[in-house]
């Protein structure tokens, strides 16, 4: 399943603000079973920010839009070595400007296998100082932020494991209100890594080819918007 529920309507919650309803508890005791005994989720973009105290979920992403004594946050070396960073050490979650972003993989993932090394996506948020308990956690790709004076390594992609369940979390795909397929959504690096993030989070083999207007790091590759129907009206 895709989740991109973000509760929190703003990150508003963290100041005593809640703007938005939580999901029933039913809801939510359905949710963690049906992870616990083998679902996969794909936690997209800000819906890593979500349920605010909500222990279970926040296990499942890891790393989530926090304040700083909230919880661990994961950096990264400029040798792409994760890094633990104590709650209270840094700053609480941000990002700097969105723009276009080098993203580096780790290692040779089954989502990632046959990619280059690294490439850029535009319209990306680099999100720095992600907070939460950071357990069971694998990096699979890292970029740099765009804060001015920080400029440090953080996570893009990462697994979780929750009972039997997988997780898949990422910031990528950033769509704000009012935008049609922005060039975050028509990335060809982004159109090809939820769909094999989706065969990897079900269990079968990560089969979705890698295209050939896969970017470098050299260059984003932003693919030309799906024709939208005419509204007929009558």
């Amino acid at each position: 399943m895709i989740q991109t529920c973000n509760d929190s309507g703003g990150n508003g919650e963290l100041a005593g603000v809640k703007e938005l309803p939580e999901w029933p508890e039913a809801v939510k005791n359905e949710f963690v079973e049906y992870v616990r005994n083998g679902g996969g989720v794909y936690v997209f973009h800000s819906a890593e920010n979500a349920f605010v105290g909500w222990k279970a979920y926040e296990q499942m992403v890891g790393l989530s839009w926090r304040s700083a004594d909230y919880g661990s946050a994961i950096g990264l070396t400029d040798a792409g070595k994760p890094v633990r960073i104590q709650p209270g050490v840094g700053r609480g979650t941000g990002h700097g400007p969105r723009g276009n972003v080098l993203v580096t993989r780790l290692g040779n993932d089954p989502i990632h296998k046959g990619m280059p090394r690294a490439w850029l996506s535009p319209g990306l948020e680099v999100y720095y100082y992600s907070r939460g308990p950071a357990e069971h956690l694998r990096v699979l790709a890292y970029a740099r932020d765009a804060e001015p004076g920080l400029r440090m390594l953080w996570p893009m992609e990462w697994t979780t494991t929750f009972g039997k369940g997988r997780i898949y979390i990422s910031t990528y795909g950033h769509v704000w209100d009012g935008d049609v397929q922005p060039a975050s959504m028509r990335d060809a690096a982004v159109q090809t890594i939820i769909p094999r993030a989706l065969e990897w989070l079900a269990g079968r083999p990560v089969i979705f080819p890698v295209p050939k207007d896969f970017p470098n790091s050299d260059a984003v590759s932003v693919r030309e918007p799906i024709p939208l129907p005419s509204i007929v009206r009558r």
